[in-house]
């Protein structure tokens, strides 16, 4: 069901709120697809444009995403389908990403903006007070046995894989304390 905008899924994943928010970004593209295929505008205009309307939209929410592998691809394809777009070209022209990312002078890639996202709201959450009820849900441990095989992919598993190469989640939450340190290291 649809709750804020965002999608809830029984099954607690956020496939399908990503595959929502992917198909919002491409009812925006189409809308605006005159400006983006126009000639006559500037790269700088058409960057704008991606930068404040569809990525806005295809992002909202996101702070609460525990992304596999599977929904960072999916929104990367519908990036370079965007940026594509707004240089001209298309996939039969066999021109690289990184080509057509100088060309666009995007540089950032959609899913490594949602890692920012990610960690910007765990910031957030590690500088709550204790015994706000949004910490002590994020902090719960259930006691028993999980079912059989793997575990669900949650949001702290996406946390520690935007945190992968920086820091381990300990450590994180120590800076995340410093609010300005906190997002010097995010940006």
């Amino acid at each position: 069901f649809k709750y804020l905008g965002s999608v809830i899924a029984a099954n607690g994943g956020v496939e399908a709120d990503v595959s929502h928010r992917v198909s919002e970004g491409c009812k925006v593209l189409g809308a605006v697809n005159g400006v983006v295929r126009n000639r006559g505008l500037g790269m700088n205009v058409k960057r704008v444009l991606y930068e404040r309307v569809i990525v806005p939209t295809v992002t909202y929410g996101s702070e609460s995403w525990g992304m596999k592998e599977r929904e960072r691809r999916k929104l990367n394809v519908f990036e370079m389908r965007c940026l594509r777009s707004m240089c001209g070209v298309s996939r039969l022209d066999r021109l690289r990403n990184e080509e057509v990312r100088e060309r666009t002078g995007v540089r950032e890639e959609l899913a490594d903006r949602v890692d920012k996202n990610v960690l910007r709201w765990f910031g957030h959450v590690e500088r709550m007070d204790d015994e706000r009820l949004l910490k002590r849900v994020v902090n719960a441990r259930v006691d028993g046995r999980g079912a059989r095989g793997r575990p669900r992919f949650g949001w702290i598993d996406g946390v520690k894989k935007a945190l992968k190469d920086r820091m381990d989640v300990g450590e994180a939450r120590e800076r995340a304390r410093n609010r300005n340190e906190w997002r010097r290291m995010v940006r």
